[in-house]
């Protein structure tokens, strides 16, 4: 029996469950402490799917998924070559913009 997590590079293939995922785990985190109609218009535009999708087709981001031993994804993590700020040496420094599970 496998029981390691697989982690792959996100394609086309996954920019519904990106969406759906990242709303409801965004949703989840900050419910407490935000108010709802907020939250709703935030991640409507930050997690839209033609935004992942252009981001993806455009290389804009790196979107890894992980997959659980049955083979079903189980979260994600978002990369993206931004600005290094002044206090990070850059030494091939890459941004952990998004890490759900």
């Amino acid at each position: 029996m496998n029981d390691q997590l697989q982690v792959v590079q996100a394609n086309l293939s996954h920019v519904s469950f990106l969406s759906e995922f990242g709303k409801g785990s965004f949703i989840d985190a900050y419910k407490v402490t935000l108010p709802i109609k907020e939250l709703r218009a935030y991640v409507d535009a930050a997690f839209s799917e033609e935004l992942i999708k252009r981001e993806i087709e455009n290389s804009e981001a790196l979107y890894l998924i992980c997959k659980n031993t049955k083979g079903l994804i189980c979260g994600y993590a978002k990369f993206l070559n931004s600005e290094v700020p002044d206090c990070v040496v850059d030494d091939g420094s890459i941004e952990l913009q998004r890490l759900y599970v």
